[in-house]
């Protein structure tokens, strides 16, 4: 061996002492969290040491596509020592519900938890995180009740699916009546209209997917429309907002001003809404009147607010 290969074993040897970190000891694994063939999470986790908190991050795609990856922060959290997850879940090309969907990430947690010392995590410090349709089911799992069932015969289900905070960036999770809009955009109702609230219903009102039931399934036409009212509240993240929900990131880097967006893309680019900052403005807002722990901020603050949230 060379004194130069020497000499670069030995830098990268005092490298990884000086931080901390073991490269022999973290390891990454592709497992499945249920029986599905999407149902797979990307776990890596250090093998030894105290247990640590964990960050998992959901792709976007449209509920269409996507793979596994750990999200744009995801060398600064494992610099902080913190576990890290990527999930998929299945498709509307599957033939399921948008609410099987959000279950499909809920269980991601649930899964964790039951495994939490297989992995090494601690299962009472866990961030949800999203980009697009993904932080549309990062924002869902963290706004929802508790959907475990200690009765289940699924050891999985079991588990708590709540989390101690969560991040979401490029999302969908806007509301999706007019009153909604008016109460938390500030808006011009008749803009709006005209303008959001049909590019909401024709691209973001859920009708792509399967859906629970259908109206002959009913006896009474009003007894469906209440019961369609209720499920697609329930897949809504903004209507499911509470004052004892865990601490909420909105990475962005401009403003949370919702009327300096809306103005650049009036009077006929609605479509460029899909990635607006728009979409998430009315949410926070929502959330800081009941009082929950909000951030609109950059990459840097947003990493610091969660690990601030986990004690990581």
């Amino acid at each position: 061996m060379s004194n130069r290969i020497q000499i670069v074993g030995l830098v990268l040897a005092f490298t990884f002492l000086a931080s901390g970190t073991s490269l022999a000891k973290r390891k990454t694994k592709t497992v499945q969290y249920g029986p599905h063939a999407r149902h797979r999470v990307k776990v890596q986790f250090d093998k030894a040491g105290e247990p640590q908190a964990i960050n998992v991050h959901f792709h976007g795609g449209g509920f269409k596509a996507g793979a596994p990856t750990f999200g744009p922060l995801a060398k600064q959290f494992r610099s902080n020592n913190m576990s890290l997850a990527g999930a998929t879940y299945r498709f509307i090309e599957d033939g399921v519900t948008k609410r099987e969907i959000f279950n499909d990430g809920a269980r991601v947690i649930q899964f964790l938890r039951l495994n939490a010392e297989q992995y090494n995590i601690d299962p009472d410090r866990i961030s949800v995180s999203g980009y697009s349709a993904g932080g549309v089911m990062a924002a869902w799992i963290a706004l929802h009740d508790d959907i475990a069932d200690v009765f289940h015969s699924d050891p999985v289900l079991q588990e708590s699916s709540r989390v101690s905070a969560c991040w979401i960036y490029k999302s969908q999770v806007h509301p999706l009546y007019l009153a909604d809009w008016i109460q938390y955009s500030d808006w011009d109702p008749a803009s709006l209209m005209s303008g959001i609230i049909a590019f909401v219903e024709q691209r973001l009102s859920g009708d792509q997917f399967v859906q629970p039931f259908h109206e002959h399934d009913f006896d009474d036409p009003a007894e469906y429309d209440a019961a369609m009212d209720e499920y697609t509240l329930d897949t809504f993240p903004f209507y499911l907002a509470s004052s004892d929900d865990p601490p909420i990131g909105f990475m962005e880097k401009k403003t949370d001003d919702i009327t300096a967006y809306l103005v650049k893309i009036l009077p006929h680019k609605w479509g460029n809404l899909l990635h607006s900052p728009a979409l998430m403005v009315p949410l926070q807002r929502r959330l800081e009147d009941l009082n929950v722990d909000v951030l609109w901020g950059k990459k840097a603050q947003v990493q610091q607010f969660i690990l601030n949230a986990l004690g990581a």
